[in-house]
C-alpha cells in the first residue's frame, strides 16, 4: 500500500486500497481474518510535510477465552502519521523527534508504504481475552460443559476437612 507523495495536491488527497490478509502477512493460529482489509488514508499538507489520516476496516473470528466458542469480530482502528521531508544525510540530532508517529521521509522519495503501519495498527485492535459476550460464564473446570448453554451437575468442589470449621462461619 504505497502512498505515492508526488499526486498529494495542495490541501486534501485519499487513498483507498483493498488488501487480502495473506498479502498483508496477517496469519496467525488462533485468528483467521474473514475479509479483505479496507484502508482509507486521507493526506492532507505541504511540499515538506505530510498528515496520513487512516482508518483500517476488517473482520476477524478467533475462540472465545472463557468458553472457546467461535466469536466473529469486526476491527476497526485508525491512526495518524506525520511525514517530514528532510535531507538524506541529516544528522539524527538535527532531525529527531518524541513523537513515535513522525516519520522522517528523504526529499527524494517518491513514495510511501504504509503496509507495516497497516498491519500492526491491526494487530494491536485485537482484544487480548475475546468474549463471546461480556457475561460469559465459560466452561466447568471439572468436565468441561459451556456453562452458557447447560448447567453443570458436577458436586461442589470436596472441602478439605482442616478448613471445615471456617466454612461452619459462613
Amino acid at each position: 500500500m504505497k502512498i505515492n507523495l508526488r499526486e498529494v495536491e495542495a490541501g486534501e488527497t485519499e487513498f483507498n486500497f483493498q488488501v487480502s490478509p495473506e498479502e498483508m502477512d496477517l496469519f496467525s493460529p488462533e485468528v483467521e481474518f474473514l475479509e479483505v482489509v479496507e484502508t482509507r488514508v486521507r493526506v492532507t499538507g505541504s511540499e515538506k510535510q505530510h498528515l496520513l489520516d487512516t482508518s483500517i476496516e476488517t473482520k476477524a473470528q478467533c475462540r472465545c477465552s472463557r468458553c472457546l466458542e467461535p466469536v466473529i469480530l469486526p476491527l476497526r482502528t485508525e491512526f495518524k502519521l506525520l511525514l517530514k521531508s528532510c535531507e538524506p544525510f541529516a544528522k539524527a540530532s538535527e532531525t529527531a523527534s518524541e513523537e513515535e508517529d513522525l516519520v522522517l521521509v528523504a526529499d527524494s522519495d517518491t513514495s510511501f508504504d504504509i503496509t507495516e503501519r497497516v498491519r500492526e495498527a491491526i494487530i494491536l485492535s485485537l482484544p487480548l481475552k475475546p468474549l463471546c459476550r461480556e457475561d460469559c460464564k465459560g466452561l466447568c473446570p471439572h468436565c468441561g460443559v459451556n456453562l452458557n448453554l447447560k448447567t453443570c451437575r458436577c458436586e461442589e468442589q470436596k472441602l478439605d476437612p482442616h478448613w471445615s470449621k471456617l466454612k461452619e462461619l459462613m
